[in-house]
Order: structure tokens, then C-alpha cells, then sequence
């Protein structure tokens, strides 16, 4: 009885040699999708932590309040002064405050 176990699989593989093959080329077509999207989506990973890395965690940017309709118009912008950003030099734990404008176009 146990002997059959390991004597039919075998018989039939033999006897439909393409099946057994498709069989293990599908197998191993499956074992190389779910190992390839694994190391993607850790490089992805590893991709994204590095940018925030860059950024760093211990930053926190400050903008102005406006609706943008287009890049470089604001309409009704609240701008961001050197009081304000003395009031954020105040704040405890605040160890650095830098003000900084960008443009686009």
C-alpha cells in the first residue's frame, strides 16, 4: 500500500513526460513571479524609507495658506514673514528655523 504511494506518481510521470514538464515549468514560473514582486516591492520599500531618510524625520516645513489654481499663482495667499518665523524659533525644541521661497516656472 505504501509502496503505491511512491510507484503510481512516478508510472505517471513517465508515461506523460510533456505534462510532467509543463507541470514544472509552470512551477517554477510561479516561484520566480511571487520572488521577483518580493524583491521588488522590498526595494520599493528600501527606495522610499531612503527618501524620507533624506528628508529626515526630525523636519517640519511651514507654508502659506492660499488657493492654488495654476503652479506660481495663489490667489488670497497669507504670507509667511520673519515674525513668524521668529515665533517658530521660540517654540520649545526647536533647535534651527530657516525660512527659505521657491518659485515655479
Amino acid at each position: 500500500m505504501k509502496k503505491d504511494y511512491i510507484t503510481i506518481p512516478l508510472k505517471e510521470i513517465r508515461r506523460r513526460k510533456l505534462r510532467s514538464w509543463l507541470t514544472l515549468i509552470g512551477i517554477i514560473i510561479g516561484i520566480a513571479a511571487v520572488v521577483s514582486l518580493i524583491t521588488l516591492g522590498s526595494g520599493l520599500k528600501n527606495a522610499i524609507e531612503g527618501q524620507f531618510a533624506a528628508l529626515g524625520n526630525d523636519k517640519l516645513f511651514v507654508s502659506p495658506k492660499g488657493n492654488t489654481f495654476s503652479p506660481g499663482l495663489s490667489i488670497d495667499a497669507v504670507s509667511i514673514n520673519d515674525d513668524d518665523l521668529k515665533v517658530v524659533e521660540r517654540v520649545q525644541g526647536v533647535r534651527r528655523a530657516t525660512g527659505f521661497a521657491t518659485t515655479t516656472g
